[in-house]
């Protein structure tokens, strides 16, 4: 961000010292260019020089930042985009990008966590409560509008099923808005936030 800034100062005070405004406006989109590019560049290189250090230090395997960048190029097999668009995209999917992560593992050497089991422990809770609750309140959702008495019938059912779920608490307070009901609605909301501070639409 610090070389951006002083990248676009620079440029406004060359522009600045051109006295002829068309040849500043060509400086400046010439100057964007180029600048844009420049920064596209460091940022591959950081992708590359920094994220895997992190992920090494993290703890985590440098060996998924190469199988990652092969299931990119995989997915985009068959539609690579032409030279200009490859330019000036700030991560396109390459085989260059997976030889260069490959190149890097000899400095922070694959090992350590994938992360998947503790990704799997975090999920453990919704995965044997798949659907049911979850899918009152999403058909609470598309009720709200044009049946809010089903919508809350819907809601309640999740609420019983899902008592620690905040949003099932903020869609309630919804539906009972909806109805008019809006001392029942701020206790719904109220009831939403003492389970979760942090999410702004309650």
């Amino acid at each position: 961000m610090q070389r951006g800034i002083l990248g676009q100062l620079i440029l406004l005070a060359a522009a600045g010292a051109v006295s002829d405004p068309g040849d500043a406006d060509i400086l400046l989109g010439a100057g964007g260019v180029g600048l844009h590019l420049f920064e596209q560049n460091h940022s591959r290189e950081a992708e590359r020089d920094y994220g895997m250090k992190y992920m090494h230090v993290a703890g985590y395997d440098t060996a998924a930042a190469v199988t990652l960048q092969e299931k990119f190029v995989a997915l985009n097999r068959g539609r690579e985009p032409g030279w200009l668009d490859g330019l000036f995209a700030s991560h396109p999917p390459s085989s260059e990008r997976v030889r260069n992560n490959r190149a890097t593992l000899g400095d922070f050497p694959q090992g350590g966590d994938q992360g998947r089991s503790t990704y799997m422990q975090r999920i453990a809770y919704l995965q044997a409560r798949r659907g049911g609750a979850y899918e009152k309140a999403d058909n609470a959702q598309h009720l709200l509008d044009d049946d809010p008495e089903t919508a809350l019938q819907a809601i309640e059912s999740a609420i019983r099923q899902e008592p620690k779920e905040p949003l099932f608490y903020g869609i309630r307070g919804k539906i009972l808005a909806r109805q008019g009901r809006y001392q029942a609605a701020i206790r719904a909301f109220d009831a939403a936030v003492r389970r979760d501070t942090g999410y702004y639409e309650h």
